[in-house]
């Protein structure tokens, strides 16, 4: 047996799903929905941390874009040393 808790909203979203859907409780709609991700060909650990990966990898990727991006506006000269020199001479 598993058990999970859900809010009263949400209980009552799942009850009107299972009425609009003609199941027979929120118990059978929670089994189902498990065995259809479970069933899924795509579905695997694996394929879930690699998705998380690629996900992150991203993340990472824009905010080194956007660093450089505030780099050259906010503060020029740390991306070239030799120009605080530049402006002194």
């Amino acid at each position: 047996m598993i058990s999970f808790r859900l809010s009263t909203k949400e209980y009552e979203q799942f009850h009107d799903f299972c009425v609009a859907q003609g199941t027979h409780s929120v118990s059978e709609l929670a089994r189902a929905a498990v065995n259809k991700i479970v069933s899924a060909p795509a579905f695997s650990l694996d394929n879930v941390l690699e998705n998380r990966v690629n996900e992150l990898e991203g993340q990472l990727h824009m905010l080194a874009l956007e660093l450089k991006r505030l780099k050259q506006v906010a503060a020029p000269e740390l991306l070239d040393p030799i120009a605080p020199r530049k402006l002194l001479s």
